[in-house]
């Protein structure tokens, strides 16, 4: 749980809590896992982590699996999607397995009923379920694409999962706010958590 308290910190979630009565949920996804931190009164008050991230199936230029991680695959059976080293993925199943990531991460917020299968994925134990949620921010790579910092692509699902991401969060109509650093939020949290 420590970087995804790291990353709260950083991000400035841990700061936003202090000014509101609320809870203040930090995001942040990674290549390999998502850590969810909620945050209220200038503390952070509970920590989680999930197997979602961007690189957990990486694609070539050509749309051919190159790197398939174990929990990237689960997530693909999930929606139906077949992988394997090798194989080349439609925009189509790529989206698909791109939300239903989203959708993992969404549950493992607290912010919508926590299914078998995503419980399965946690890393930590579950957060507990919030209704008061002030502000939302986001970080670590994912999160250049979700605030549309960076355009590039590096092959893995980090655009698809950021727009995934971000269509569902808008949904419940939480102010999505930008954080004081993204990328480096764990960089930047660690020096102040010193």
């Amino acid at each position: 749980g420590l970087e995804a308290t790291m990353a709260a910190h950083g991000s400035g979630a841990v700061i936003r809590s202090s000014k509101s009565e609320g809870v203040t949920i930090n995001v942040d996804i990674g290549g390999g896992t998502t850590k969810i931190a909620h945050c209220r009164g200038g503390k952070v008050e509970n920590v989680t982590a999930i197997d979602v991230g961007a690189r957990l199936i990486v694609l070539n230029e050509t749309k051919n699996i190159i790197r398939l991680e174990p929990t990237g695959r689960i997530h693909a059976d999930d929606v139906g999607v077949k992988t394997e080293v090798g194989l080349k993925l439609s925009e189509e199943s790529v989206n698909k397995i791109a939300d239903q990531m989203a959708i993992r991460i969404l549950e493992a917020t607290g912010l919508s009923p926590l299914s078998d299968q995503t419980n399965n994925l946690l890393l930590l134990p579950p957060l507990p379920n919030v209704d008061k949620v002030d502000a939302l921010t986001f970080s670590g790579g994912v999160s250049e694409y979700l605030y549309q910092n960076e355009v590039g692509d590096f092959g893995d699902l980090g655009p698809q999962l950021a727009r995934a991401t971000r269509k569902n969060f808008d949904s419940l109509g939480i102010p999505i706010e930008k954080p004081v650093a993204t990328i480096r939020a764990t960089v930047v949290g660690a020096s102040q958590y010193t």
